[in-house]
């Protein structure tokens, strides 16, 4: 079985064994003990996605619906992380049906915008794969078993982007906002959506766009923390209004806060700057150019914005990890590779359990100097260790971040 491994020649001796911290908070607990129960990534065959370019993989099914892109359609030089969930086994891949959209908000009524939003990729999903009666089951062109599929949503980076270019209060905003993400939820529920993973925010605050603007950092880092609060209070809520659902929330700050501390502990050298020139690459993520100080993968930060693929494949890991066994597999010692197949160096990091604490009352005052906004089964294996061939290496991460949901 390959390893979980992040597999680039400048990294690929390298191992990094990583504490693992079971974490708690009351706010969570019960979804904590529901998601860790139900969802479970070798019972699931099929992954419908929604978000924004932190997701996309430029999958239309209008052109095709089981014609899956490659790297041509990401945003990270790369692969990005639900192209690596999907393929963590490349003996029982997942079905991937990633419905994001670079530049996606959640209502271009409510934030201004042209991207097609999450109401639109709702709408998507509505017609093309809703049972009983999208467009792709009527056809035979695909099959679904509610039981075994998941629905991933990462969505909000550019509400938050967005409404600071548009000059909009973000903190007027967020009732609307998630006034529809019920709606949407909804939709969902009712085209045979069941389990729910959902993701918090990264704190973009920290971007190298964000940091050009100094003004807009404490507003960034502020509306970062609203919104995942608002995440968190409505994704506990789905349970009870949506009966038969089982959730998992996952923190995205811890994981990126520990990238961006102790950026050599995984392999990362940069962490503030990027690139310009790995920034027009899609399909390379191997690259190294002589005008740019690292390697690609040494990088945190594709673009201005955006993390490069070696933090996405990362990331995978360790959502991989989050949602299997609490127990730790023995390391592996395959020497195959695919698409999941990194190694990090050996050492171990505690890593923080909890989120910055941001103000949540923050009001935007000065108009945007820059633009913020996001754009540009049957036979599967029962065990976390068979899905995940056999993987010590993202342990590291997998306690501080989300053994099955994450604090805020």
């Amino acid at each position: 079985m390959p390893r979980l491994s992040r597999g680039l020649t400048t990294a690929s001796s390298r191992f990094l064994t990583l504490a693992l911290l079971l974490i708690g908070c009351s706010a969570f607990r019960g979804v904590r003990a529901q998601a860790a129960s139900s969802i479970v990534l070798d019972n699931i065959d099929t992954i419908f996605a929604f978000g924004d370019s932190y997701s996309t993989t430029g999958y239309n099914p209008a052109l095709g619906i089981n014609k899956f892109p490659g790297m041509e359609g990401t945003v990270s030089g790369g692969y990005v992380w639900l192209q690596y969930l999907s393929t963590l086994n490349s003996s029982y891949p997942i079905k991937l049906y990633d419905l994001a959209v670079s530049g996606a908000t959640t209502d271009n009524a409510i934030v201004n915008n042209t991207s097609d939003d999450f109401n639109t990729q709702t709408a998507t999903f509505s017609q093309y794969f809703a049972a009983p009666n999208g467009q792709a089951l009527v056809t035979n062109q695909t099959r679904w078993d509610p039981a075994r599929t998941l629905f991933t949503v990462w969505m909000g980076i550019n509400d938050i982007g967005r409404a600071y270019q548009n000059n909009q209060n973000l903190t007027d905003l967020i009732p609307a906002i998630f006034d529809q993400w019920n709606r949407n939820f909804a939709a969902l529920y009712a085209g045979g959506a069941r389990n729910f993973l959902v993701l918090g925010i990264p704190p973009t605050d920290q971007t190298p766009l964000v940091q050009s603007i100094p003004s807009a950092i404490p507003l960034f880092a502020a509306w970062v923390g609203q919104y995942n609060g608002q995440i968190a209070s409505y994704a506990n809520s789905l349970p009870s209004l949506f009966p038969g659902t089982s959730v998992s929330i996952f923190d995205t700050q811890p994981f990126f806060r520990a990238l961006l501390d102790s950026p050599r502990s995984y392999g990362f050298v940069d962490t503030t700057t990027y690139c310009a020139d790995y920034s027009v690459v899609q399909d390379m993520p191997n690259l190294t150019l002589p005008q740019c100080a690292w390697p690609m993968a040494e990088y945190v930060w594709w673009n201005s914005y955006h993390p490069t693929w070696a933090v996405h494949r990362l990331l995978a890991n360790v959502i991989a990890e989050s949602l299997t066994s609490t127990t730790p597999p023995a390391p592996s010692t395959s020497s195959s590779s695919s698409l999941s197949s990194t190694t990090f160096p050996s050492r171990s990091l505690s890593i923080p359990t909890t989120s910055p604490t941001a103000t949540a009352s923050a009001t935007k005052t000065e108009g945007a100097s820059g633009s913020v906004g996001v754009g540009g089964g049957t036979g599967r294996p029962k065990s976390g260790a068979q899905r995940r061939g056999g993987g010590g290496a993202v342990w590291a991460l997998v306690g501080a971040v989300g053994v099955a949901v994450a604090i805020w």
